[in-house]
């Protein structure tokens, strides 16, 4: 992640996450779909949303 964008020690944005994964990773994706992600994870038991 780009941290010099985020306060240190606080957790990446969803448009952080968004903006690393098409530089890394040459996929666009949408930051609602981050979320979109988390709550299906929160809604299986999963801890994601905790990073928010």
């Amino acid at each position: 992640m780009d941290r010099k964008a985020a306060s240190p020690g606080a957790e990446p944005s969803t448009q952080q996450v968004t903006d690393y994964v098409l530089r890394h990773k040459q996929v666009s994706l949408h930051h609602e779909t981050i979320y979109q992600i988390v709550y299906a994870d929160k809604a299986e038991g999963g801890d994601l949303y905790k990073y928010l």
